[in-house]
């Protein structure tokens, strides 16, 4: 007979019989001490590991994101030159003394033509060329809503090394339930709104900006209403009526069947075509400008060439900058039940991923595409000044009046870089914070939470939805009023 002794039981094992025999209550409470133990331990090491993460990253990105994010830029101004130096720096001295007068003017006077030659050069230049700079980051940092664009770009850093030290714990130390990433991703969230508020905000803005935003805004509430109410289910991402049964079951679990108060679907739909309104209004100023600075990226003059900063923009990058206004539609398409995930028979979780997956992918295009538009951007300071020039009677030497209208756009073209920085990368944190939020919070338990986890993860895909869709009708009219004649030619 052998005789073999486990946690659990004890086994007797016979040719003829084989019992079991239960542990006694000393051996049982060991072994559901044991247990607890390697719980807490398996629970404490994740916190251990985001903790860690969050730190890294927060001490990583200290400086260093937005240097990473924006890149090597260069920017353009009108040179001057001073009324001292044009004189030629006061006509050279006196004699110095009877002895030496004639060696002396004649030094003098050579000195002086030099100095008029010299001063003379130089404002032919100041009034026929502009000079082109790299703009250094300790100068950045003086440019207004430069801390703003640092945030997104801090955040956005710590929320991507979070995202992934989750993947990482749920594939190798099984363990993905932590609190900290869809915290921060929610966190993130608002950060975003709030950039775009501040764009918004900024005294640089027009007003008339303002108030157009205002009214895109309303028409795009009333159009979402239509879109959340009416269009299939299998056309979008999120389900307002399944949101309120989840939010009902809540409050009855909760309450105890106490409270008879209900919220009915009409509620939910009403509350997503506010968000959908709220993300056409903010969305729509950062749209134009980056279909603006990318129609300059991609169809820049051959002249500028050889002086424009975005001409040396590399191959993988370009294809990046083209790809990244094309994945939002993309999105758009592939998001839908209908497209992907009702053909391939996949899971609810399994396409919760996927388009939470396609919403990031957008989100790091957009990402990528900061340095190259703000660039872009900069580059429209030398296309004024060539239009300005090229348009003035005498094309070889601008009058002062051109020369002060050149030099007053080129400061607000230099002025605003930040401001447009900003407005690429704030769009681009939106969407990456609504991915990893319905990620994160769809896999959390619903029975542990006292708001359904599916309120978030259904809120954020509303939001991520309607980013893609009004940034997309953003942009197409945007192109269609820059360049009217590639839509309507004869």
């Amino acid at each position: 007979m052998a005789r073999a002794r486990w946690c659990d039981v004890t086994l007797f094992l016979d040719t003829t019989a084989l019992r079991a025999v239960p542990c006694d209550a000393r051996t049982e409470r060991r072994r559901g001490a044991g247990a607890g133990a390697s719980a807490m331990t398996r629970g404490a090491v994740p916190a251990v590991v985001f903790v860690g993460v969050t730190a890294w990253a927060s001490f990583v990105s200290l400086g260093r994101a937005t240097r990473a994010m924006v890149g090597t830029l260069a920017y353009f101004y009108v040179p001057s030159v001073d009324d001292d130096d044009e004189d030629g720096g006061g006509g050279g001295g006196g004699g110095g003394g009877r002895g030496g007068r004639g060696a002396s003017s004649t030094s003098t006077s050579v000195a002086s033509s030099k100095q008029k030659k010299k001063a003379s050069a130089a404002r032919v230049m100041a009034t026929t060329t502009v000079a082109r700079v790299d703009l250094v980051h300790e100068t950045m940092m003086n440019r207004p809503m430069f801390e703003d664009l640092d945030i997104v770009a801090f955040v956005g850093f710590v929320l991507c090394a979070n995202a992934a030290a989750r993947w990482c714990a749920s594939r190798w130390l099984n363990a993905d339930k932590d609190s900290m990433t869809p915290t921060l991703a929610l966190f993130s969230v608002v950060i975003a709104m709030r950039a775009l508020i501040r764009t918004y905000a900024d005294r640089s803005t027009p007003g008339v900006e303002r108030q157009l935003s205002f009214v895109i805004g309303f028409l795009a509430w009333i159009a979402s209403t239509f879109i959340v109410f009416f269009a299939p289910s299998s056309a979008v991402v999120f389900n307002y009526s399944l949101l309120a049964d989840d939010i009902n079951a809540a409050l009855s679990t909760a309450a105890g069947g106490l409270i008879t108060l209900r919220v009915k679907a009409l509620h939910v739909g009403l509350t997503f075509a506010i968000f959908g309104g709220t993300v056409a209004g903010l969305i729509l100023s950062a749209a134009a400008r980056m279909v603006k600075s990318y129609t300059l990226f991609t169809q820049l003059p051959e002249w500028a060439m050889e002086y424009a900063g975005s001409a040396g923009c590399p191959h993988w990058r370009k294809f990046i900058v083209r790809t990244s206004f094309a994945l939002p539609l993309l999105t758009l398409v592939v998001s839908a039940p209908s497209m992907v995930s009702e053909p391939l028979g996949l899971s609810a979780e399994a396409a919760r991923d996927a388009q939470s997956a396609f919403f990031a992918l957008s989100a790091f295009a957009l990402f990528t595409s900061v340095q190259p538009l703000t660039q872009a951007f900069l580059d429209s300071g030398l296309i004024t000044w060539y239009e300005i020039k090229e348009g003035s009677a005498d094309k070889d030497r601008l009058s002062e009046r051109e020369r002060l209208v050149i030099g007053h756009r080129l400061d607000l073209t230099n002025h605003l870089v930040c401001k447009v920085a900003l407005q690429c990368a704030a769009p681009a944190l939106l969407l990456l914070a609504c991915s990893i939020a319905m990620w994160t919070y769809g896999d959390m338990d619903a029975s542990a939470s006292f708001i359904p986890p599916s309120v978030i993860v259904e809120s954020c895909a509303c939001i991520a939805w309607f980013t893609c869709l009004y940034g997309c009708l953003a942009g197409g009219v945007a192109m269609v009023v820059i360049q009217p004649e590639a839509f309507f030619a004869r």
